[in-house]
């Protein structure tokens, strides 16, 4: 449910990075122009099977593998031909120590560790690259690795650990370009830290819809007991995201068929049911441990339907 790393595409811009610096490519267009050059011989090259032996080949297989024998044994083949690869570590953590998501955590700790010295050696540093991390092709598995590590943490309800992590991909993307901010106010709002949730919303306002934003700060409210603010934030989405009232209805009577078939999907349209049922999957449980949630959006919206229908 989180970003998912396209390995095909990965490689590509590693390839791109070694055709622009052999081309001495600097300027914008001098870059635009070797790019479609170098797009038809990539093709090539691949058709005639140039890459089938190639560490995010195997990645790429891995990812695509229906069971955890064939993730492992493509994953070991990646890191084989590519020892320092983070990405093939990741995976086979997670595929070797899955169902105890604390002790993955503490062991992509360890790659991530790796990772950051690796990148200093090649003069990326957190505080002299913040801001570039993701469009370089050499400091993105960085930012990937510590997506995953947030997400494993989120799965062993480490959510203080989980809002450092993406505060930290905040810092070295800034525009998010993972999508990462909706997971770090669930954090907010599950560890009731209303000063960073509304600064988060506040700088994410603008950037998409606002039912990932506003249901897990009413939740807040709501599990504080101050039913008015609650209440605010669910007016301002259910002004913003008409949809949401058959949503919530399907929810309240056990209907999660649509909230997993619609909302697993890392970008939605912004004011749509999607996009709802998105911003509730994504803090599912929490939501779930207050029974009462979901009935008083139902009860909030009812009282602002009959007062739209008395103002007519």
């Amino acid at each position: 449910m989180r970003f998912h790393v396209d390995y095909i595409a990965e490689h590509f811009e590693l390839e791109l990075s070694k055709y622009l610096k052999l081309k001495g490519a600097s300027s914008k267009e001098e870059v635009r122009k070797a790019r479609e050059e170098f797009i038809p011989i990539y093709n090539r090259n691949r058709d005639m099977g140039l890459y089938d032996e190639n560490a995010y080949t195997y990645l790429d297989l891995a990812d695509q593998a229906l069971d955890s024998h064939s993730k492992s044994f493509y994953a070991e083949m990646a890191l084989e031909l590519d020892p320092d690869l983070p990405y093939a570590k990741s995976m086979l953590i997670k595929e070797m120590y899955g169902t105890d998501p604390a002790l993955c955590a503490f062991l992509m700790e360890e790659v991530l560790e790796e990772e950051e010295e690796r990148l200093e050696d090649l003069g990326y540093t957190e505080e002299t690259y913040a801001g570039r991390f993701f469009q370089n092709i050499e400091t993105r598995p960085f930012l990937h690795l510590l997506n995953q590590y947030a997400d494993v943490l989120d799965r062993a309800r480490l959510f203080r650990e989980e809002a450092d992590a993406i505060e930290e991909i905040l810092f070295l993307n800034p525009s998010d370009d993972m999508g990462t901010h909706p997971f770090l106010m669930g954090c907010y709002a599950r560890l009731d830290e209303e000063e960073k949730a509304l600064k988060l919303r506040e700088q994410f306002k603008d950037a998409d819809g606002d039912s990932i934003m506003l249901l897990p700060l009413a939740a807040m409210y709501y599990r504080r007991g101050d039913q008015e603010k609650a209440a605010v934030f669910v007016k301002e989405l259910a002004e913003k995201n008409r949809e949401i009232g058959s949503a919530v209805s399907k929810l309240i009577r056990g209907d999660t068929t649509d909230m997993y078939l619609l909302g697993r999907f890392p970008y939605v349209v912004p004011g749509t049911v999607d996009e709802f049922y998105r911003a509730y999957l994504i803090s599912y449980d929490y939501y779930n441990e207050m029974p009462g949630f979901l009935p008083f959006i139902e009860e909030v919206l009812r009282l602002e339907a009959e007062k739209d229908h008395g103002d007519d």
